[in-house]
């Protein structure tokens, strides 16, 4: 993909290629990822080419959806970037349709716009999907997207082009639910053209343990349980449900942030030093942590477990709801919003040193406690 184009800080843009965002009306397409995207075609790491076409089901025309992106990104980015922003816009269009079900208008609508985008650039036949749905979307999306002959092995054959998938996490709900979709998009697709990502990874602050660790001679050679009581990991967030709550009560805390999130954390700190920096060895450095984990006996959850659930409060100057208040939340919702687990590394460095990891919203009232066979108690915790 990449090209001796124009340089920005080391980096090359790359190739035209078009951007199929599904799930572009949510939280996380106009939080993340749209912004992330101005912000290489800013610095110039994109080509002209590159188009980005937004697939969801909300009603919306090409121009409702660069006024919802363009208050997107102005927000991250700041006002002073009008400039850009216009040029930017060009690039964006919407498809308003379903994922799933009886009407597949909206692929045929997808293989139009591919066709219509390409004019002999290559951005129509260089594909890039991102999966910003909730991840009982992933299995569906893929397969239609292969039927159309749009992506996947058909697709590959067939044209002088490429198709890639980027997996926004949750990847499944559990264990059985992971390997079983998995199994559906080996079917019709090569796994060096799946790319699941955690975007919390992209995060300086969570990089930067590396360099913390590995560039600076002081803090190596004490990165061990002879020198480190405990190690605690903690996500402190100011940010309420804002609309999520549908999503919330089929995730809560602990599959949102700490299964995903807060286990990578604990993965990169607790890592060996990787005989090569490249993605493969330290996934697999990152890998033998967590075989390392401990498992939490039945009689230990109690001990090593916490869950809770923020009640109201106006303690920050304004007033802000419970969980249980929030829209689209069950008015006796036993979903947990603040999660902690305690875990234990038995590997020759970690031995004996606890690692916490806990998910939790700074700014609002202390949770109240909850367990899953007991109803939250509105306690003070100490």
């Amino acid at each position: 993909m990449i090209t001796d184009a124009k340089q920005h800080r080391g980096f090359a843009a790359v190739n035209a290629c078009t951007l199929v965002l599904f799930g572009a009306s949510g939280d996380l397409a106009q939080r993340m990822v749209v912004p992330a995207i101005f912000r290489l075609a800013r610095r110039g790491l994109l080509s002209p080419e590159f188009r980005l076409i937004g697939y969801a089901r909300s009603k919306m025309t090409d121009e409702e959806f660069r006024r919802r992106m363009r208050k997107a990104v102005l927000r991250e980015a700041g006002a002073g970037d009008e400039g850009a922003w216009t040029d930017f816009a060009a690039r964006l269009s919407y498809i308003p349709a379903e994922y799933d079900g009886y009407d597949l208008q909206g692929y045929a609508e997808l293989a139009r716009r591919f066709e219509t985008l390409d004019g002999g650039t290559g951005a129509g036949v260089r594909r890039v999907f991102y999966l910003a749905t909730p991840p009982a979307l992933f299995g569906p999306i893929m397969k239609h997207l292969n039927d159309a002959k749009l992506a996947g092995h058909a697709y590959q054959s067939a044209k002088e082009g490429w198709a890639r998938f980027i997996l926004e996490k949750p990847f499944g709900r559990d264990r059985a639910s992971a390997h079983a979709l998995n199994t559906d998009i080996a079917h019709s697709f090569d796994e060096d053209d799946i790319y699941r990502i955690d975007h919390f990874l992209g995060k300086e602050i969570v990089q930067n343990p590396f360099a913390l660790r590995f560039a600076n001679g002081i803090f190596e050679p004490v990165w061990n349980r002879n020198y480190i009581d405990h190690v605690q990991i903690t996500a402190a967030e100011t940010l309420g449900m804002e609309g999520r709550g549908g999503y919330y009560e089929t995730a809560g805390a602990m599959r949102d942030m700490v299964q995903n999130h807060l286990l990578q954390l604990c993965a990169l700190v607790a890592i060996e030093p990787p005989a090569e920096w490249n993605a493969r060895v330290v996934r697999d450095e990152k890998v033998k942590v967590l075989r390392s984990v401990r498992k939490i006996n039945p009689g230990e959850v109690k001990r090593d477990a916490v869950r809770g659930q923020y009640v109201a409060d106006s303690t920050s100057g304004e007033s802000a709801p419970g969980y249980r208040e929030e829209e689209k939340v069950a008015a006796g919702s036993l979903v947990e919003t603040y999660a902690a687990l305690k875990l234990h590394i038995d590997n020759q460095r970690w031995a004996g040193v606890p690692f916490t990891c806990a998910r939790a919203n700074v700014w609002r009232s202390t949770p109240q406690r909850s367990s899953s066979n007991s109803s939250p108690r509105r306690t003070r915790r100490g």
